[in-house]
Parts: structure tokens; sequence; C-alpha cells
């Protein structure tokens, strides 16, 4: 149908033969149905041990998501079902692979808990697999630093699933690549991996692997907002030239400063004296003015040291005695 709607037809048009063909070949697989047999009894008794685990893939042409209940007996023996599964075609406006695969991540966040609503009973672990490294990269940032698209749905998985757990699986263990691909009733029956899942889950095997979850792939690097360094330090630098006019006093500069930070800390809803400052308070006022005149005459000097570069020969500073301080203050400025 989708195909039909990207050739433009009208309601009248004649199906062109490719796609004729393509349907008429559906129609005629659809009837093998009545040779498909679902197990209806998916949860054994007497089990010490029950787990939801699922997959998701996708393709150009489709995504989706299949979610298993494995089930360990008194005897340590392991039984995996297929519980439920949901695919989608994939979005008539051209979108890339790793979007797609972020589409795949949000419907098994939705299908997983869809199940577990329905199942109404309690779960020892929900383990969520997706084979795009990109996606879990994503997941593991803070959604401030995307990309609207990216952001929103990253939210939604992790509104979702911050209890689960989101291991790396090989693409060629994951079960729910015929969601994304198709496959004829004739291929699904015989589908051990379909119906059972991977080979992992029939065994005792921590689930866990760790990777890198540091990714420089272009595709993930392209979701990330710019990082504005530059803007917050020359508006830094303007506001600190307007307080130098209010006064050419050091004393009674330092004590402005430390009630400016002081408004800033009450933003934070932090409790704080309204009428005297506190010795520190002045303290962290010379260490912010300090910083910011080191920051503002010596940034090439402090980005070196922060990197463990030397100084620049050409720097006034070179011949002294120098080392990198890193501020810690309780001061949003």
């Amino acid at each position: 149908m989708q195909k039909l709607w990207l050739l433009g037809l009208s309601w009248d048009a004649v199906v062109p033969d490719k796609e004729k063909s393509e349907f008429e070949n559906f129609i005629r697989n659809l009837q093998n149905i009545e040779h498909l047999n679902i197990p209806r009894r998916i949860i054994q008794q007497n089990n010490t041990l029950v787990e939801i685990h699922g997959f998701s893939d996708s393709s150009e042409q489709a995504y989706g998501a299949c979610v298993y209940v494995r089930c360990k007996d008194c005897f340590g023996n392991f039984s995996v079902h297929l519980l439920c599964s949901k695919s989608r075609v994939a979005p008539v406006k051209c979108v890339t692979l790793p979007r797609l695969e972020l589409l795949e991540a949000v419907l098994l966040s939705k299908l997983v808990n869809k199940a577990l609503e329905a199942m109404q009973m309690t779960i020892d672990a929900v383990h969520l697999y997706t084979d795009s490294s990109i996606v879990l990269s994503w997941i593991r940032t803070q959604p401030h630093r995307l990309k609207c698209f990216v952001a929103n749905r990253v939210i939604q998985i992790t509104d979702l699933t911050s209890k689960f757990e989101w291991p790396l699986i090989n693409s060629k263990e994951n079960p729910a690549d015929p969601l994304s691909r198709g496959l004829s009733i004739h291929d699904l029956n015989g589908n051990n991996i379909w119906w059972c899942g991977p080979d992992f889950l029939h065994r005792d095997v921590d689930f866990l692997n760790n990777w890198d979850c540091s990714n420089t792939d272009p595709s993930y690097m392209n979701e990330l907002k710019p990082i504005m360094n530059t803007f917050v330090q020359s508006t830094m630098i303007d506001f600190f030239d307007d307080l130098y006019k209010l006064s050419n006093n050091y004393m009674k500069f330092i004590r402005i400063l430390s009630f400016l930070l002081r408004f800033l800390q009450k933003l934070q809803k932090k409790n704080v004296d309204d009428i005297f400052l506190t010795s520190r308070e002045p303290n962290h006022a010379r260490d912010a003015l300090v910083q910011q005149s080191q920051t503002q005459k010596f940034n090439a000097e402090l980005k070196a040291l922060r990197l463990g570069n030397n100084i620049p020969p050409q720097s006034v500073t070179h011949e002294r005695e120098k080392y990198y301080h890193a501020w810690k203050l309780n001061y949003p400025y």
C-alpha cells in the first residue's frame, strides 16, 4: 500500500505489473497461515526465574520489535517463547538508518511496557537489545545535548525503560530481523530463532556486556548540538566589564560581587542569609574575579595546562612556575 501511495496513483488507476505481482504473491502466501502453529502456553509452572527479553531491528523498508519470556524451572532448565511482536513500515519521509534504529527502540520500549502491563505478574529482570551502538550511545547521552528529533525519542525511551538494561547484541543473533526484512509463512514456521529466541537465552549466561559507550561515528556526532563556548565566554567578559564600572574601590567591588553570587544561589533555591555576608562569600567572590581575569588574559595558557601541553613560548608566563587549578566554586557563573 505504501508503494502505491509513493507512486502517486489515483483510486481508479491500474496497478503496475510489478506491484500487482507482489500483492498476488502475498495473498497466495497468506493462505498458508493455517499451517502456522503458535503455542498457547508459554509460561511453565514451578519457575524459579521469569525474565522478559526484547529485541528490535530495522531496515530501509520496515522496523519492528519482538518480546520473549524466559523461564527457569527448579531443575535449572530454561524455556524461551515468543510473547508478542509488532512491526511498522518505514516512514514515507526519508530518514537516516540510525534514526530508523532509534524508532525501533521506541517501539520496543512501548511494546515491552504493554506486555508487562498485560502479564500482571512478578518479572525478575527485563533486558532490551539492539544491534545499533549509535542508538545505545544516544540513550546514554543527556537529551539536552541532542538535536530535537533524537532528543524527544531518547526522552521517551528513558522514561519507559529507566529500570531496564540495554545490552548490545550481534546482528546475526537478533531474532527481530524477519520483522524488518520480511519472511514467507513457510520460512517463518521453521525459523527457530523467531519462535524461541537466540541460543544464548537458553544458557545460564550474563547478558550485560561491557561495550565502550563513547562513539565517534559521524551519524552519532551529527545529532549533537554545537557547544556555544565562545558566546558564553564573551557574555561573562561583558558581565564583569559592566561590574568594573560600578566602583574602582576593590573592597566595595568584592562586596557587590558577593551579593550577586548570593542572588544566583537564591535562584537555585539554596538557603542563604538574607542580611549579612559570611566570611566565605567574599573569598568566593575574589576567586571568581581571579578566575575570570585569568580566563580572559591567559586563555591559551589555561587551555594548554588543562590538556597537559606545554605553555606557548611567546607567553609572558613561559619562564614562571605554573600549574592548573581546577576551580570548584559553588556558584553558577
